[in-house]
């Protein structure tokens, strides 16, 4: 399998948003959530963390962003 990086500069809005999703849903086997330690879920991030946990294959902390040696801060 080809493994393919892509780097969002941006937050997407509106219907970009959407349509990455769609993109994803269709072309990628695994994703990659980040959840910074400091980052404080407000009820819906929470809810939907909890929809997704069924789809989880690992969870682990990091001190660094995956892919490179930079620190999370």
């Amino acid at each position: 399998m080809e493994r393919i990086i892509f780097d969002i500069l941006a937050e997407p809005v509106g219907d970009l948003y959407y349509d990455l999703l769609d993109y994803a849903v269709n072309e990628c086997a695994i994703a990659l959530l980040i959840i910074r330690k400091d980052t404080e879920l407000y009820p819906p991030g929470t809810a939907l963390m909890s929809q997704l946990e069924r789809f989880l294959l690992s969870k682990e902390g990091a001190c660094s962003w995956p892919g490179n040696m930079g620190t999370v801060t």
